[in-house]
């Protein structure tokens, strides 16, 4: 057995140097990089769709340059999933928004068109989610069933890809901040396999999701990531996705279900997040297993919570209304929230 063992142990450690060589780790840079260069740290590739393309089969990490912006979704799909991979974020942003507020606008009785096409926005029923977000808020397309034309703060598609927009009461469209969304199949993170964590990475102005995982995907993890103005939901698990969430913020997201929708048989758990100010719900789980530790809730459009789960453990969430100040938060909830406000602020 011994003689075995000796034979053995040079061929496990042979195999394992060469997975370990086989791990791949690209860098990326929007304003630096090119896409002609070898991802190293030195000389990196410049978007995300080559970068994905070099490490997804292999594995490997992938480095995002500090504090740097892309206009660019990230997009896993399709892979192979068994090499882990991992998304160095570096407190980078992925905002897909548009600023359309210089127009030109086109005055049309109370509200304004905007004289240019726009991504469509038809595929879903564009009331559901926010196509549009002014001064940080989300605007809706009105319901045909409610109403016969928008009404202040909502929206219009017309014929030709035209949008026409009800500003808010009391707000000017030279006062106005007017971000689109991009169409309502685009997420700033879209992924589609197991054994991937992406760390501290902040998504904007998704016109779908932040993070939006199909498929039969285990092991998915995100940590201290923010997820906020999508036109639906920040976080948003489908299929049979398995999914941990660590240290994050869920914020301003346009959905009519909610901040985080995880749905079908997706199981998923939340630890130490925070869901503000979203349209819908902070949370909604629709069938599946479901874990909120230590989660803050507040200030969301419609109450915190929709389960329809098959099982669903609270773990100390506490919900912030404006009758619970502050300084009666535990100190990494407080924390949390002040977060969400400082980033909000820096919009």
């Amino acid at each position: 057995m011994n003689l075995i063992k000796r034979l053995l142990l040079p061929l496990v450690l042979l195999v394992s140097v060469t997975m370990t060589q086989a791990q791949v780790t690209v860098y990326v840079d929007p304003v630096k990089g090119n896409d002609t260069y070898d991802g190293q740290q030195a000389s990196p590739v410049k978007t995300f769709k080559q970068a994905v393309k070099m490490i997804s089969d292999s594995g490997g990490t992938m480095h995002l340059a500090l504090n740097s912006i892309f206009a660019e979704p990230m997009q896993w799909l399709g892979h192979d999933d068994t090499a882990p991979v991992t998304v160095m974020g570096n407190a980078a942003t992925i905002d897909l928004g548009t600023d359309i507020s210089a127009g030109p606008w086109i005055p049309d009785g109370d509200g304004y068109i905007y004289a240019k096409p726009v991504p469509r926005h038809v595929g879903n029923a564009p009331w559901q989610m926010a196509n549009v977000y002014i001064n940080n808020q989300p605007i809706t397309a009105y319901d045909p069933r409610f109403g016969k034309a928008p009404k202040p703060g909502q929206l219009q598609h017309l014929p030709e890809d035209r949008l026409r927009i009800v500003l808010p009461q009391g707000l000017s469209i030279s006062d106005a901040k007017i971000i689109l969304n991009p169409d309502y199949k685009t997420s700033c993170v879209a992924i589609r396999r197991g054994n991937i964590t992406i760390r501290d990475l902040n998504v904007r102005h998704g016109g779908n999701d932040g993070f939006n995982i199909h498929g039969q995907n285990d092991n998915v993890e995100l940590r201290n990531v923010t997820a906020m103005f999508c036109g639906d939901e920040g976080i948003s698990a489908h299929g049979q996705t398995r999914m941990n969430v660590y240290d994050s913020i869920i914020a301003f997201n346009g959905s009519q279900a909610g901040g985080v929708a995880d749905v079908n048989q997706s199981s998923t758990t939340y630890t130490r997040c925070a869901s503000l100010y979203n349209r819908g719900h902070a949370f909604y789980f629709d069938k599946g297993e479901h874990v909120l530790t230590d989660c803050l809730v507040g200030f969301n459009a419609i109450p915190w919570k929709r389960m329809k789960a098959d099982r669903f453990t609270n773990n100390n969430v506490i919900e912030m209304t404006d009758d619970k100040p502050l300084e009666n938060l535990p100190w990494q909830m407080e924390q949390l929230y002040k977060q969400c406000q400082a980033l909000r602020q820096a919009e």
